[in-house]
């Protein structure tokens, strides 16, 4: 696994200048972190996000690994079970990575399945009781009012 992101050369990885006085390092905003050399696209046209959870792909950074999902709040990012170059192992252990980076290539493509949730799309069919009983009770209260 090649990590994305490095300490910060400036500060070390501290996110703060040393000795006093202790000011906040402007290069990494005082997180003490920086992506690695060519991270976050490595030079890559296609994006982690725009993926789909069980597509293969292989990073730019070189890792290779199964999408198993994306995070969808907060941070977006996006956790890969890496596969092992050497037997094809595949790890079940998610690997987080920030949904940014660079996709090299896509081994195992799949098409996007149908997202609609279909609310409300089908008719009522009144040969079932469960159906009929609940059209019953919205007539009765649009009557009611």
């Amino acid at each position: 696994m090649t990590p994305v992101q490095v300490p910060c050369p400036h500060c070390r990885g501290l996110g703060y200048s040393y000795p006093p006085p202790i000011v906040t390092c402007r290069p990494c905003e005082g997180l003490g972190r920086v992506w690695a050399p060519g991270a976050p696209s490595y030079g890559c046209s296609i994006v982690l996000e725009d993926r789909i959870p069980g597509e293969i792909v292989t990073l730019g950074n070189g890792d290779h690994g199964r999408i198993l999902w994306h995070s969808p709040s907060g941070t977006p990012m996006t956790y890969l079970g890496i596969i092992s170059e050497f037997d094809g192992h595949e790890s079940h252990q998610p690997i987080r990575y920030p949904s940014c980076i660079g996709v090299a290539s896509v081994s195992v493509s799949r098409m996007q399945g149908d997202t609609s949730t279909h609310a409300n799309e089908r008719s009522l069919d009144m040969d079932d009781p469960i159906q009929r009983s609940m059209f019953y009770n919205e007539t009765r209260k649009a009557v009611d009012k």
